[in-house]
């Protein structure tokens, strides 16, 4: 792969990106690439900059609604899952103090 050509259509991919992702935040899924030895389905949250890279080196692509969807209720459930173990773990040093 010629560097220069790969630089180029990741510097495309952002200029096509930045207007879409003003906030710099896109959510990519991951795509099965045994090259790069990549795990399909897993959506994450990344920059413009990063999403584009992904995108140009065929590991990833623009996640779709439903994933998005599913990401931001998995997201939603991991913050009340840490905010209710963080209360049971002030509420035991309650009970110790007493």
């Amino acid at each position: 792969m010629d560097i220069k050509q790969h630089n180029k259509d990741i510097k495309d991919k952002i200029a096509e990106l930045s207007p879409m992702f003003p906030d710099d935040t896109v959510l990519v899924t991951s795509i099965l690439n045994r090259e790069r030895n990549s795990t399909p389905g897993r959506t994450v949250e990344v920059s413009v900059f990063q999403a584009s890279k992904l995108t140009v080196e065929n590991t990833h692509r623009l996640a779709t609604p439903d994933e998005v969807e599913a990401y931001k209720a998995h997201c939603a459930n991991e913050q009340k899952r840490i905010e209710q173990a963080e209360l049971r773990r002030s509420n035991q040093r309650l009970r110790i103090l007493k």
